[in-house]
């Protein structure tokens, strides 16, 4: 692989840097390109590369159109998997995919702002003075221009390449799971800026490459923080909105009111379609922690303490406990003899149709009720092993009599052809998103079962 203008690499191979490997071998002029992808050189590492070299994405996905193009990986022969970051030197475009990871612990935040600059020196160590490092990590505000590229230049330094040979640009990733996996890094909006003119414009040379730009201009921003901040304002916005339903959530049912039938009345304007659904809690990897970033630029990167932030602590802290409602309604059903219960939970991921089970709300219910010495089974279609839970997740159900409770935790389509006529007992049921369809209610409530829907109350 030595042809430098026409080869990438891709650091980094999770959730976001598999796919944006596969993104580059989708390209039309893929006979052209080639990509090597880079990992840790770890047990997971090696079983990432190995799937990876073998046409096969890393992790479940109902997205036909990646798996189809992740095995066009083997056939057009483009592909490079390695632990060894010395095979960047011959890539012009250097994509940066590692995880910059932050949570609250007590009073602190907990970073591992260490080790993901030891990872930026080990790159670049290696980088050609040609190449271009392209991140598109998540970062706190000031984070590239700060710590980055002084760290990059002082390596430079040491190899004795000029600082101006430095080009660094950011655009972070905006990648949607689920059935439009794929297209959600080819068909999306990109914001970017970079370090210097040269670093703009090979960055803007590879983003009209990688996505179509006609449909979905980039947005070019002043700087660097600029387009870090953009992401973290963005993130927040979410999660702010997810817990601002959490009150109305409450309410609702102490009134007996539909949640979900008011927000479809209130989404019929355009101005309010992004406002959130009740539900189970926040979970995946970045709502769970991106409203921390702005605390975090302000306290350790930019000096600027006497910002307090007062939305993103609140946020955090609602989202955090939300699923805490879900536990509170299971211990009201059942007059707090939760213990001996044979409990099923249906979902195990973060969100509705993708596989990622990364700070998946469910995680927090199941811990509350392990305490309780209950019998449990997962059941979810996207997940086969629950690692964070170390737990071995049922892909269906022969036996749906078996269990005294039943929580529907995630909005699974598969979920709502579950078909009831095979239950004979009566249950309770608490469904806290929206996944019983009226037939399935229908049928549910002809049994006696007491139905519980967060967002509304009994039904």
């Amino acid at each position: 692989m030595s042809d430098f203008n026409n080869t990438f690499s891709v650091i980094g191979l999770g959730f976001v840097g598999s796919a944006m490997v596969v993104a580059i071998n989708s390209l039309k002029k893929i006979n052209k390109y080639k990509v090597i992808g880079i990992e840790k050189n770890n047990l997971n590492g090696k079983k990432i590369l190995s799937k990876l070299s073998k046409g096969k994405f890393p992790f479940k996905v109902n997205d036909k159109y990646l798996i189809k193009n992740a095995k066009n990986l083997v056939k057009r022969k483009v592909f490079l998997g390695t632990t060894k970051l010395e095979n960047i030197f011959n890539s012009k475009i250097v994509i940066c995919s590692i995880n910059f990871d932050i949570k609250k612990k007590g009073k602190k935040l907990i970073s591992n702002e260490k080790d993901f600059l030891k990872s930026i020196s080990n790159i670049a160590k290696n980088l050609n003075p040609k190449s271009l490092l392209f991140i598109e990590s998540t970062l706190p505000p000031g984070f590239c221009e700060k710590k980055i590229i002084p760290n990059i230049e002082k390596v430079f330094e040491q190899r004795g390449i000029g600082k101006q040979n430095v080009k660094l640009a950011y655009s972070f990733e905006r990648v949607m799971p689920g059935d439009n996996y794929l297209n959600s890094i080819r068909n999306m909006f990109r914001v970017y800026s970079g370090n210097n003119i040269k670093a703009e414009n090979m960055c803007k040379n590879f983003l009209n490459k990688l996505i179509n730009t006609k449909k979905y201009p980039l947005t070019k921003l002043n700087n660097i923080r600029s387009v870090e901040m953009t992401k973290v304002i963005e993130n927040s916005f979410r999660a702010t909105n997810i817990a601002f339903i959490d009150e109305w959530t409450k309410f609702s049912e102490k009134i007996n009111v539909d949640l979900n039938s008011v927000i479809r009345a209130i989404k019929v304007r355009s101005t309010h379609k992004n406002i959130m659904n009740p539900g189970l809690g926040v979970g995946g990897y970045c709502l769970t922690k991106d409203n921390l970033l702005g605390i975090y630029s302000s306290n350790s990167i930019l000096k600027s303490s006497k910002l307090k932030f007062p939305f993103s602590y609140l946020t955090l802290e609602i989202n955090k406990n939300m699923p805490n409602h879900t536990f509170n309604v299971i211990k009201k059903l059942t007059k707090n003899k939760i213990k001996g219960k044979k409990i099923l939970i249906y979902g195990a991921s973060y969100k509705n149709d993708v596989g990622d089970t990364r700070f998946s709300p469910s995680e927090n219910l199941l811990i509350n009720l392990k305490k309780y010495k209950c019998t449990i089974r997962v059941c979810d279609p996207h997940v086969e092993y629950w690692p964070e839970m170390k737990l071995k997740v049922l892909n269906k159900i022969k036996n749906i009599n078996f269990y005294d409770l039943i929580i529907f935790a995630v909005n699974h389509r598969e979920f709502k052809n579950i078909n009831f006529n095979k239950m004979s007992k009566k249950n309770f049921i608490i469904d806290t998103c929206s996944v019983l369809t009226p037939k399935q209610l229908l049928k549910l409530k002809k049994q006696n079962s007491t139905i519980y829907k967060i967002g509304k109350g009994k039904i």
